[in-house]
């Protein structure tokens, strides 16, 4: 079934104790609204936390500080973000599949698995569709919201580089800042650092990368013993 904004925010208004899935291999907009929104619902008294995810990296650690469980509560109202199909969910909650009652998303693609979806493909990330609900939820943005909205839509437009980013993108992008979201220091955590495997890890590339077509097209060879001595992860 495919809602509209307004639904979905009576939906989670509804709740009281909900259950935030990820996607595998998550990046920043479904970690972003998996933040933003525990965040806010916790804000209106609900009981709310985010099933973590196997493939959290270091790098969202601080959003995601003091919001996860390990554990899926047999009462539990369960809510997918940025996740278009059943397959995508994170690694070993693919039979929570069947349980989830709304899915929150912005790819036109969705297979509407979930009781209840809202899907705005119109919008460049699921942030952007996110922070719609939570204002008709009457939720309140706190700092720490902003920021996690912000890092869903900068993420999934490349910082704002990306074609998909639009008019919309950007003023909520602004809005953010209104709200108190330290842009500057997501900008430099998750675009300007790169950690030391990384560095060499592009170091190895660029050293062995073998052009062909007179330059135009660039091959690269990634043994898995390189990845060991580097110690960088798959």
């Amino acid at each position: 079934m495919t809602i509209d904004v307004k639904t979905a925010a009576q939906m989670l208004r509804a709740q009281d104790n909900v259950l935030i899935l990820t996607h595998r291999r998550p990046d920043g907009d479904t970690v972003g609204c998996a933040v933003a929104l525990c965040r806010a619902l916790r804000g209106m008294g609900k009981t709310a936390a985010i099933l973590k995810n196997p493939q959290f990296t270091p790098r969202y650690a601080e959003y995601l500080a003091g919001l996860t469980t390990d554990a899926v509560q047999s009462g539990a109202w369960l809510v997918s973000v940025d996740t278009a199909s059943p397959g995508l969910l994170l690694l070993g909650a693919e039979e929570l599949a069947g349980r989830v009652a709304l899915a929150i998303d912005h790819h036109g693609t969705n297979s509407e698995y979930a009781g209840a979806t809202l899907v705005r493909g119109d919008r460049a990330a699921c942030g952007e569709v996110l922070y719609e609900v939570l204002l008709a939820m009457g939720a309140t943005i706190t700092p720490s919201v902003a920021e996690a909205i912000y890092v869903a839509i900068s993420t999934d437009t490349g910082c704002f580089r990306y074609s998909n980013t639009t008019a919309n993108t950007l003023r909520v992008a602004a809005e953010m800042k209104d709200f108190g979201a330290d842009t500057y220091h997501v900008n430099k955590v998750i675009f300007s650092t790169k950690t030391l495997a990384r560095l060499r890890l592009e170091a190895y590339l660029i050293d062995t990368l073998e052009l062909r077509a007179g330059g135009r097209v660039g091959i690269c060879t990634l043994p898995e013993a390189v990845l060991r001595e580097i110690g960088a992860t798959e």
